[in-house]
């Protein structure tokens, strides 16, 4: 990209030696006068547009569907650049938790708390309907991805 910039602005230096050196031509009758225009600016214009990669473009969109303890289901559709489950539900303020030698301790998904000491109960993190072998911190995503947490007891 720097190649393109830099190609782009020895095109508007040429340009701007070449007109400046240009002769004057005479005066014409009924010759119209034509509005000055800012090439380099243009010229550097255009490629500060070719070098900006809008934002959204980097990011993916995962489902994430949270089963509640009433059955009740809730689904978000995520739009991320994290690259794993667990940072990108902590940015969405999806999922509560204590970071821990793990890796993310899930404790709270969608408001709900789910607490092992008080009555055993826990969050079940399912990817494509298949249980994750590993924590979500650890659980790689990418565009597309089907993620549910079921409340369990």
């Amino acid at each position: 990209m720097k190649r393109i910039l830099s190609s782009l602005l020895v095109l508007a230096l040429a340009c701007s030696m070449l007109f400046a050196c240009t002769p004057e031509t005479p005066e014409v009758e009924g010759k119209e006068e034509l509005p000055e225009k800012d090439i380099i600016g243009e010229i550097a214009a255009t490629a500060a547009d070719l070098n900006t990669v809008p934002e959204e473009d980097n990011k993916i969109v995962i489902d994430f569907t949270v089963t509640h303890s009433d059955g009740n289901k809730v689904a978000y559709a995520v739009k991320t650049d994290k690259d794993n489950l667990g940072d990108a539900l902590l940015e969405e303020g999806i999922v509560k938790g204590d970071m821990g030698e793990y890796g993310l301790y899930v404790t709270e998904v969608d408001g709900e708390e789910a607490s092992w000491e008080k009555d055993s109960a826990y969050w079940y993190f399912y990817k494509d309907g298949e249980a994750l072998m590993e924590g979500i911190s650890s659980t790689p995503i990418a565009d597309g991805d089907k993620f549910e947490a079921v409340y369990t007891k």
